[in-house]
């Protein structure tokens, strides 16, 4: 347990006021962990409930490869897996509705073949919804700002496709990540 401890910790360790060079440090700082009204460790995961949500429901949240640890006897191992689809950035399920919010980090501050990998959503649901076929798979893009305009045709692709992303550096980023992951249609 201690070393499940030290691991998530080390997600966590970064200072905010910090400039941002690396997505490695991108993913760290748009985690929503400092929107925990409450966390209980448990291997490879935590449980967590969100400041905002006075429903209280509590949620299982994976980081990288937690979440093919503790689902692994709930996927097909007969889908092989597809290229980045094996660590999602960040993972929260709701286990009684069996949801699960899949939530993929870019950070670009060049020019570069980044813009590509946003437009790969369609196959990523496909792969994921087959691999865990009894959830409801939701894909969340979280973006720096570099995309707000370098990246506008991939933007109306994902409004096309109902993707919803959100851009880490509005200050309402995680309230908005949250409400919309707290007022899914699955609920109902």
């Amino acid at each position: 347990m201690e070393e499940l401890i030290r691991d998530f910790d080390n997600f966590l360790i970064f200072d905010e006021n910090q400039k941002i060079t690396t997505g490695a440090q991108f993913e760290v700082a748009t985690l929503l962990s400092s929107e925990y009204s409450s966390q209980i460790f448990k291997k490879n995961c935590s449980e967590v409930t969100f400041r905002q949500d006075v429903a209280k429901r509590i949620f299982t949240v994976f980081i990288k490869g937690q979440l093919g640890k503790v689902l692994r006897y709930e996927m097909d191992d007969s889908i092989s897996p597809g290229h980045g689809c094996k660590q999602p950035d960040e993972c929260y399920l709701y286990a009684p509705k069996g949801i699960l919010f899949i939530i993929e980090k870019k950070f670009q501050k060049t020019t570069g073949s980044t813009c590509e990998k946003i437009q790969t959503p369609d196959f990523k649901l496909w792969q994921y919804r087959r691999i865990l076929p009894s959830f409801k798979i939701h894909y969340i893009y979280c973006l720096s700002s570099w995309f707000k305009i370098n990246c506008k045709a991939e933007l109306e692709y994902l409004e096309y496709k109902r993707i919803p992303y959100f851009f880490a550096d509005e200050s309402n980023y995680k309230s908005n990540l949250i409400n919309f992951m707290l007022t899914s249609e699955d609920y109902q």
